[in-house]
């Protein structure tokens, strides 16, 4: 195996080929990152409408009404209130109000933090990444699909 040391060994789309022709032109791979980059944006807007969405459920009172009429309704209410700052042009104020939004969390849990008490170092730890081990319950979720069950809608 060849370590490369600068950036002129690098081998070029041209050189990768070992017929010499191009493998790939640069307009299609461009065209290529630009489609990934639309997809992976579409579904992180796709997960924001989903959690806007899962987020009515937490109003009070909404678990005794029929939870597909609200998603229904819900959707069609965020749709059109999207549609309505889009067509106002008011999209920046949604930036700011979510920035303040999201600031107003982190005080939120700074002062529940302070208030129950922490340890520092066991908030460190948290940080190394683990996988939960298996539940000594005979019919309790595998770690695998409590992960899953947090990211995909009911």
């Amino acid at each position: 195996m060849q370590i490369l040391l600068n950036v002129s060994e690098v081998p070029t789309i041209h050189q990768m080929s070992l017929s010499g022709d191009s493998i790939i032109s640069s307009a299609e791979l461009t065209a290529v990152g630009k489609n990934v980059r639309y997809i992976g944006n579409l579904l992180y807007q796709c997960n924001n409408f989903a959690g806007g969405i899962d987020a009515v459920f937490a109003i009070p009172g909404m678990g005794n009404l029929n939870p597909d009429g609200v998603r229904v309704v819900g959707c069609f209410i965020y749709g059109a209130l999207v549609l309505a700052i889009l067509y106002m042009d008011k999209v920046d104020v949604i930036g700011v109000g979510l920035g303040v939004v999201m600031m107003a969390m982190i005080g939120l849990f700074l002062a529940a933090a302070t208030t129950v008490g922490f340890s520092g170092y066991s908030l460190l730890l948290s940080l190394v990444p683990s996988v939960p081990g298996m539940s000594s319950l005979p019919h309790a979720a595998a770690p695998c699909e409590m992960i899953l069950s947090f990211l995909a809608p009911k």
